[in-house]
Order: C-alpha cells, then sequence, then structure tokens
C-alpha cells in the first residue's frame, strides 16, 4: 500500500490499480447499488480526520470510501462507466462535501416548495449526522428559524418523501431536546403546529409523524404541539386512528416510564380517552392487514 515516507501514495487505496483486471463488473456493480442505497443517509457528514494516516475502509462513510476507490482504480477512464453510474458517484461526491450543509441547508425551503423530496430528506439526514458527530446545529441550520411553516410544506411534500421528512426532523428534535438544547429545540417543535395532516394521504404516515410528536411531548416539548392533532382527530378519521393505535402502547410504556414522565403521559392518555382504539380487519386470506 505504498511507501509511508511518500505521503501522495500513502493512502488506503495506493496499490490497488494493478493488476488491471482486479475488479469484476459484478462487485463493482454491486458496490455502485450499494452506494445508491445509502446516499439517503447523508453519512457523508461524518466527522473525518484531517491527518494522512491511513484508515480502514470500513471505517469510512461508503460515500467517501467507495468514490474515492473507484476513481482511483479507474482514472481517466471512469466516465466510461455511464451516466446512472456516474450520477451516483457525482451525487455521493456532492453529499460528503464539507460544505453540503452550508450550501444545501439554506437552500432547504426552496427544496421542499419545488417538490424535490429526496434531496430534502437527504439534506436533513445529513443534519442529523452533522449534529450527532459535530455535537451541535451548523450556523445554515438558521433556515429553521425563517421558515416557520417549514414542516407544513414538508407534510405536502410527495409520499414518500413527506414522511421522511417529518420523521428525521422528530429525530433531531428528540436529540436537541435530549441534548438540553432547549433554544433549537424550541425552534423546531414550533415548526409541527402547522402540518397538514389533512393533505398527507397515506395513514401510516400520520401514524409515525403522531407517535414521534407524542415521544416528543414525553420528552418535555410544548404539549401545545399536540392541540391541533387532538382537534383535527374530530372530522379526520385518519388521525383519530392514529390517536386510537398510540392509547394501548402508551398504556403498557406507563409503568415503565421514569417519574418524571408520567404526569405528562397520564394528561395524554386523558385527553385520549374519548378516542376510541381503531378495530384490526382481517381479508378474505384470513391475514390481518394491519401486519
Amino acid at each position: 500500500p505504498g511507501q509511508p515516507d511518500d505521503p501522495d501514495v500513502c493512502n488506503c487505496f495506493a496499490g490497488m490499480i494493478n493488476p488491471t483486471k482486479a475488479l469484476s463488473t459484478e462487485i463493482r456493480n454491486a458496490i455502485i447499488e450499494k452506494l445508491r442505497m445509502q446516499l439517503p443517509l447523508g453519512l457523508g457528514q461524518l466527522n473525518s480526520k484531517k491527518d494522512r494516516t491511513p484508515q480502514l475502509l470500513w471505517n469510512i462513510p461508503l460515500c467517501v470510501s467507495a468514490t474515492a476507490f473507484l476513481k482511483e482504480y479507474y482514472g481517466d477512464k471512469i466516465e466510461y462507466l455511464g451516466k446512472d453510474k456516474m450520477t451516483v458517484l457525482d451525487l455521493a461526491g456532492e453529499i460528503a462535501k464539507p460544505g453540503f450543509l452550508a450550501e444545501e441547508l439554506p437552500l432547504l425551503h426552496k427544496r421542499i416548495k419545488n417538490n424535490e423530496g429526496p434531496v430534502a430528506a437527504t439534506v436533513l439526514a445529513a443534519l442529523y449526522v452533522f449534529i450527532c458527530t459535530h455535537g451541535k446545529m451548523p450556523e445554515s441550520a438558521k433556515v429553521f428559524d425563517n421558515n416557520p411553516m417549514l414542516a407544513r410544506d414538508m407534510s405536502r411534500l410527495e409520499e414518500p418523501f413527506n414522511w421522511h421528512c417529518l420523521l428525521r426532523l422528530i429525530t433531531i428534535l428528540n436529540q436537541l431536546q435530549s441534548w438540553r438544547d432547549f433554544k433549537w429545540a424550541g425552534i423546531i417543535s414550533k415548526l409541527f403546529r402547522d402540518i397538514d395532516y389533512a393533505g398527507i394521504s397515506e395513514s401510516s404516515t400520520i401514524q409515525d409523524v403522531v407517535s414521534g410528536i407524542i415521544s416528543m411531548v414525553l420528552l418535555g416539548v410544548d404539549y401545545a404541539l399536540l392541540r391541533p392533532i387532538f382537534a383535527m382527530s374530530v372530522s379526520d378519521k385518519k388521525v383519530r386512528n392514529a390517536l386510537g393505535q398510540v392509547k394501548p402502547w402508551l398504556s403498557y410504556a406507563f409503568s415503565k416510564l421514569p417519574d418524571s414522565h408520567r404526569e405528562i403521559a397520564r394528561k395524554i392518555l386523558s385527553d385520549l380517552e374519548d378516542i376510541p382504539i381503531p378495530e384490526k380487519t382481517t381479508d378474505i386470506s384470513g391475514v390481518n392487514d394491519d401486519t
């Protein structure tokens, strides 16, 4: 793998250019397909060491290692992989850039307005990775403070990207709340007051979002986030069913919650008292369709 005294070749890919047929077509395509599947995870924003110490491949995000390996292997002939594969590699390179969030996060509201769900979901995933590895929100996160209708617009994205964006935002909020970063937790929690539940077509999406918001409230986020959900349950069956499915879960978990969370859980269960638990339906094959 190169000579340690030569910094230009001392990296984890040196020595892999020869022999010329070291990489089969099947393995190459499998690498690119795996890379395609991992792009939405935003792992390119993981912290990376600045020194030149070689690292094992499995300690490097795939969007970094796969693109670097393939470009080193093919050299100036990499364009012959074709447009589809090069699109994946180029997108991986963009996501892994140190300035990716600084460039893309301020444009998040425009991406959502333009119904660019895949890009918006990837940006939010990259943000979650960033805050978990850097311990803080980036400067470009001002987009959440400047666009109070951001979560509402996310809920109006096409399926399944509305689900991906809202659930990722809930995960980010949970992380901030658990870190006691109440400033940013407060900014993001306000976004959930205006979610367009009526515009969400999938019952499973509503179920996940409602459960996520209840989890946030149990962590101490403003209880007011539940009021529009309770109000919507009167006229929207999907929301009512989502709340009804939360009741047995919360009742079961109540005794296992820390004492500091039980008062909030008791209040939620009180507000859910008149909401019926939805009946499970069975199709003609006898298989429960809720499975």
